[in-house]
Order: structure tokens, then C-alpha cells, then sequence
């Protein structure tokens, strides 16, 4: 196995063990308590973060699912670079970064083949809605313009085999 399919392995690996832990009754409340606190600080603090809270495995787990994105993201942009090939761009790399320097961000980057067109970030969701609203003003706020946010979360069978996502109003 190569070390990208590696990486996206564990990324899968570690976001089954969040839905397990999401959906598991003993360790639901852990689970929300994670995401509150990864929630409340940008993605380059979470090891702080699962320090202060080393009573809640779940925690740990974010930082290793971030850490596995970040891994993917690297290896992406590694393979384009050999192939020259911009896969993520310097302009769309800059705003990925800028978006993971908002507070419950886990990850961001590019999907697929470059191309210039789209960005993704993960982020986390909290009753208040504060990390897609900071990433919804970093993104409307960029220089250039050009980036309208299109908000998706889980749809009806989150997690079965065909469920799709659903798409919901952003704050535009």
C-alpha cells in the first residue's frame, strides 16, 4: 500500500471510530464535549486542547483524525509537485491555510485534481454555529473574491451505504 492510500485509510479508520463514538451511548457526551472543545480553538492548538482535556479520548482522536488530513493533504501536494501538476495551487493552498486558522476547522484543502475551482474544509458543528460562520467570513472576505460557500451536512441514513448529503442554506 502506498503512503497516500495509507493516509486515507487512516483517515477512514479514525472517522469510523467518531461515528462509533458519536452514536455509542457511552461515549456520546464525551463526544460532544470533544467537539465543543476543538470547536473553540483552531486546528494547530487541538494537542493543547487534548492536554487540558486528557480525561476524554475523544479529543485525542480529532487531533489524530486532523493530524491524518493533514498527512493526505501533504502527500496530495507532494504527488502534484512530482508530476507538475498543480493539485493545490498556491492561491487555493493560501486560503485552505487561512481557513484552518479558524476555530473548529479540522481540515481543508482541495479535492480531487486541483483545477483552480474548489476548495473543502470539515468543520466542526456547534449549536451556535460559530466555526461555518468564521469560515463562511474568511471566505467571503477573501482577496479576489470568487468564493461562495455552499454549506453540507449529513442527509437522512448519515453513514449507511448510499446516503447522500444535504445541502443547506448558508448565511449569503
Amino acid at each position: 500500500m502506498g503512503k497516500l492510500a495509507a493516509a486515507n485509510a487512516r483517515v477512514g479508520a479514525l472517522f469510523r471510530r467518531l461515528a462509533a463514538d458519536a452514536g455509542s451511548p457511552a461515549t456520546a457526551a464525551a463526544y460532544d464535549a470533544a467537539i465543543d472543545a476543538c470547536a473553540a480553538a483552531p486546528v494547530v492548538s487541538w494537542a493543547a486542547v487534548a492536554a487540558a482535556h486528557a480525561d476524554n479520548a475523544v479529543v485525542s482522536v480529532l487531533v489524530d483524525t486532523a493530524a491524518a488530513l493533514a498527512t493526505a493533504r501533504g502527500l496530495m501536494r507532494a504527488m502534484g509537485e512530482a508530476a507538475g501538476v498543480p493539485i493545490e495551487p498556491p492561491e487555493q493552498a493560501a486560503l485552505a491555510d487561512a481557513t484552518l486558522a479558524v476555530p473548529g476547522v479540522l481540515a481543508a484543502g482541495v479535492p480531487g485534481a486541483g483545477g483552480f475551482d474548489a476548495l473543502f474544509a470539515l468543520v466542526l458543528t456547534t449549536a451556535d454555529g460559530a466555526p461555518l460562520a468564521g469560515v463562511e467570513r474568511v471566505w467571503l472576505a477573501w482577496p479576489g473574491g470568487g468564493v461562495t460557500p455552499l454549506p453540507l451536512t449529513n442527509g437522512a441514513g448519515a453513514g449507511e451505504p448510499g446516503a447522500g448529503v444535504l445541502v443547506t442554506a448558508s448565511s449569503l
